[in-house]
């Protein structure tokens, strides 16, 4: 499955829900975590992912960077992800739910989220020839990788200066 981003695309709860299956994925690809990543985070990916001025940040990076000197690096994020966070929580609450009612995401029984390998008979992936910023897919998996290593939901919220 190839995806391209476009502003239906962005508001559209089922490929929200692939931007947060991508998170879980790159979450879970970290040493240790094969039980996900607590249910909250899935509230971060999709302004990290959809925001391309956001997005573009993570231009040149790779899972090495990690969270907190992506974060401290880039001013830009530290002005706007809380605010973006608040602005797309119900958005990112009805792809939750999609996600989980269509079985492409579980939520196990400790509060964490894991994907299911066999939702997708491909693994979704972004449009090839696209800026890194419109890789909404690659940046969700990035983000989902650098909150895996930090493994702490608390340090996580603590890192982006927003409350769950």
């Amino acid at each position: 499955m190839t995806v391209t981003v476009d502003v239906y695309s962005i508001t559209n709860p089922a490929f929200v829900g692939v931007v947060i299956y991508k998170f879980v994925d790159g979450y879970t690809k970290q040493p240790g975590n094969s039980d996900g990543p607590e249910f909250s985070l899935l509230f971060l990916p999709a302004p990290v992912a959809i925001s391309q001025r956001i997005a573009a940040t993570l231009e040149g990076t790779n899972v090495r960077t990690g969270l907190a000197r992506w974060y401290l690096k880039n001013e830009v994020v530290q002005l706007t992800l809380p605010r973006l966070i608040r602005q797309t929580t119900d958005l990112s609450r009805k792809a939750i739910l999609f996600a989980l009612n269509s079985g492409s995401l579980i939520l196990q029984e400790s509060g964490t989220v894991i994907c299911n390998p066999a939702a997708f008979a491909k693994n979704p992936t972004d449009q090839i020839g696209t800026t890194f910023a419109e890789k909404t897919l690659t940046v969700s998996h990035r983000f989902g990788q650098w909150c895996g290593a930090v493994r702490s939901a608390r340090s996580i919220y603590s890192l982006l200066g927003v409350r769950p």
